[in-house]
């Protein structure tokens, strides 16, 4: 099974703000060693992923840099290895997008060229040693047009509300959020 990985450089949690002033959150330090994006091209290289594509949107510089040629994860070849796969990387591919979908859009020729038969996609913010293989391995059985792997979260509707405005305000009340839904 022929799989290629593509790897959402910008797109997660907006909650380190200056920290991304000038960078992706893909190139986001960790550990003083790492970034980000270490798990996920590690985890599709494990994988058996040779030919992995990084979306990106605004800011790649320092992601370019410290990727390079992908020689770290053995991705520096002559065909397939590591993409960037930035806004305007075919001519003519329009402006630039807003938003994940278009972003995928955006990358549908190179998802064309390269003749797999699936695709991977995460986020750039996935820290863990994540069994992508065993994944592939389970959409392939399951004959799925798509898989999506994710965490189910109960999330405290008032707190959450709170924690992302207190900085500007005081709630002197309570919110049932639950009757916006």
């Amino acid at each position: 099974m022929k799989t290629i990985g593509l790897i959402s450089a910008n797109y997660g949690s907006s909650a380190f703000g200056a920290l991304l002033d000038n960078r992706s959150l893909a190139s986001l330090p960790y550990g003083g060693r790492y970034r980000l994006i270490d798990f996920t091209l590690s985890g599709m290289v494990d994988a058996g992923i040779e030919n992995i594509g990084i979306i990106t949107r605004t800011k790649y510089r320092s992601l370019m840099n410290y990727v390079g040629s992908g020689k770290d994860w053995d991705l520096n070849r002559n065909n397939g290895g590591v993409t960037f796969l930035s806004p305007y990387f075919e001519a003519g591919s329009g402006p630039l997008y807003t938003n994940r979908l278009e972003a995928l859009y955006n990358s549908i020729k190179y998802i064309q060229q390269s003749k797999a038969d699936y695709v991977l996609m995460s986020d750039c913010d996935l820290v863990a040693s994540f069994p992508f293989k065993e994944a592939l391995e389970f959409h392939e059985k399951a004959g799925a047009d798509i898989t999506v792997i994710y965490t189910k979260h109960e999330f405290d509707y008032n707190t959450m509300l709170k924690s992302k405005l207190n900085n500007y305000f005081e709630f002197p009340f309570e919110l049932d959020m639950k009757e916006y839904l």
